[in-house]
């Protein structure tokens, strides 16, 4: 059974956090290390990126 036909909803937030998990690991790849700010960035996409996936992890242990 797909994971759509169980809950479109689910399957929709599984979605976005996949996608938001992308995106916070491009913004890591882009970030400058010269930059005097790098440090603290690296750090908060870091957190960010952790947070999604683990919301997605979480998800998707209620979608099985």
């Amino acid at each position: 059974m797909k994971l759509e036909d169980e809950d479109p909803t689910l399957a929709e937030q599984i979605r976005s956090l996949e996608a938001e998990v992308a995106r916070w690991n491009d913004v890591l790849g882009k970030i400058n290390p010269a930059s005097p700010t790098a440090p603290t960035d690296y750090q908060n996409a870091r957190v960010a990126s952790g947070l999604a996936r683990i919301r997605l992890n979480e998800l998707q242990l209620r979608a099985r």
